[in-house]
């Protein structure tokens, strides 16, 4: 079964803070993603200040940002943070982007690098998948 990180965490002092913020973001971006869900795109909750010029006319669309992000999530709960990571990353710069081949290669692998610099720095683990549930795997697939 998998568990929170913020749960998982050995102490109490550790899991307050990302439990509170956690809980309050999921309950405020649910009530944002209802209402946006509910309303035409021309409604006020999508107002942007950058409507006009350059900036106003986006070449991708909000939902299809959005399946990105979600589809990031649900790779993640499969085969935990750091794999879904890269895979993300690479498909993103080389489909989104329109990156090529060696671009898309070296930007993921700095993504990677540099998560891994940052979690070995702040001491933690990435989330786990159902894959981490199933096969040992070394740090940092853990």
């Amino acid at each position: 079964m998998l568990r929170s990180l913020a749960i998982s965490l050995s102490s109490a002092v550790d899991r307050v803070f990302p439990m509170f913020v956690g809980g309050v973001s999921i309950v405020a971006t649910s009530l944002v993603l209802v209402q946006m869900i509910r309303r035409p795109e021309s409604d006020t909750i999508f107002a942007d200040k950058e409507t006009s010029g350059e900036e106003g006319e986006a070449p991708h669309g909000l939902w299809g940002t959005l399946a990105w992000f979600a589809g990031l999530l649900l790779l993640t709960t499969l085969v935990g943070f750091i794999i879904a990571l890269a895979v993300f990353l690479v498909v993103f710069f080389r489909f989104r982007a329109g990156e090529g081949w060696t671009r898309v290669l070296v930007l993921s692998g700095l993504g990677i690098a540099f998560m891994c610099f940052m979690a070995r720095v702040l001491n933690r683990d990435f989330p786990p998948g159902l894959l981490q549930g199933t096969v040992a795997l070394p740090w940092p697939f853990t």
